[in-house]
């Protein structure tokens, strides 16, 4: 009995080393696998760390990239508005030119009319006046050589043809027709 009893306690104490030594051998596991687990997961934060990062980059780039192309297209369109309004300009002083250009043609064509019209008035008065002296020179030149001529009788209308002893040309009848010239009278039919 007592060597039973004494087995019994070398059983219970082996049995007391077995679970200490597998007690050890679980808490160096579980020490192993905590300080792996602390590593993958210092790992992952770093990762995660460096995975932030880049995103945070490719973000900044894309954002400096919409920047670039909002500033490049507002550029763009800016100097696309600038060359149409400067278009608009030019067109717009060269119609400003024709109209100013069309308005002088027009006051020249009126004033060239104006003066064509005065020039043509001036002309008649001008050739008026210079028939006007013509023929009181002519009249005056008629009146002397009218006065120079010899005293004759008064031609009678119903004198019958043929029968004018001056030989003057007699004034035409209603019935015949007047010939061109001038019919010299003499001093007293007059």
């Amino acid at each position: 009995m007592a060597e039973l009893k004494t087995r019994v306690e070398e059983l219970k104490m082996e049995n007391e080393y077995q679970l200490r030594l597998k007690d050890m051998n679980y808490n160096e596991k579980i020490k192993e696998l905590t300080e792996k687990f602390i590593q993958e997961m210092e790992s992952l934060k770093t990762k995660n760390q460096v995975l932030k990062t880049d995103k945070d980059k490719e973000e900044a780039k894309h954002e400096e990239e919409i920047a670039d192309f909002l500033e490049k297209h507002g550029k763009e369109l800016q100097d696309l508005e600038s060359a149409n309004n400067q278009k608009l300009m030019s067109e717009y002083e060269k119609y400003q030119e024709l109209q100013a250009k069309s308005q002088k043609m027009q006051e020249d064509y009126e004033r060239q009319l104006t003066e064509m019209e005065e020039s043509k008035e001036q002309a008649l008065e001008e050739l008026t006046e210079y028939y006007e002296n013509k023929l009181t020179e002519k009249s005056a030149q008629l009146e002397q050589v009218i006065t120079k001529l010899p005293l004759v009788p008064r031609f009678s209308q119903t004198a019958p043809p043929g029968n004018n002893p001056y030989n003057y040309p007699l004034p035409p009848t209603s019935t015949q027709k007047k010939p061109l010239g001038i019919y010299l009278l003499p001093p007293e039919s007059l």
